[in-house]
């Protein structure tokens, strides 16, 4: 018996998302089975709460001031990571006390 092509009727991109989408593979009643949709699991945390915008280069004159400044909202941004609600509160209220400040300054 010569070796014939697997022809598998559904669509390649499909069988693609199925692969590395959200899905179980369920055995069934015969020897075969199905994948079974899972549904996505939405994670609170970690989350970013400092959305100001990257600077551009269009805003500096110099080469070394435009790093510096993408340096600087690095560590702004990395500094406003949160892994659980504690975390949140005390960043929300730390950045609350530093925008008093300013508005007393």
């Amino acid at each position: 018996m010569p070796n014939k092509p697997r022809i598998d009727p559904n669509d390649p991109a499909v069988q693609e998302k199925i692969r590395r989408g959200p899905h179980e593979y369920v055995r069934g009643d015969g020897v075969h089975g199905i994948y079974v949709t899972r549904p996505a699991k939405e994670l609170e945390y970690p989350k970013m709460l400092d959305n100001t915008t990257c600077p551009t280069r269009r805003q500096f004159k110099t080469e070394p001031e435009f790093n510096e400044a993408v340096e600087d909202w690095k560590r702004q941004t990395d500094s406003s990571i949160v892994h659980n609600k504690e975390e949140e509160r005390a960043w929300h209220a730390a950045r609350k006390a530093t925008n008093q400040q300013a508005k007393s300054a």
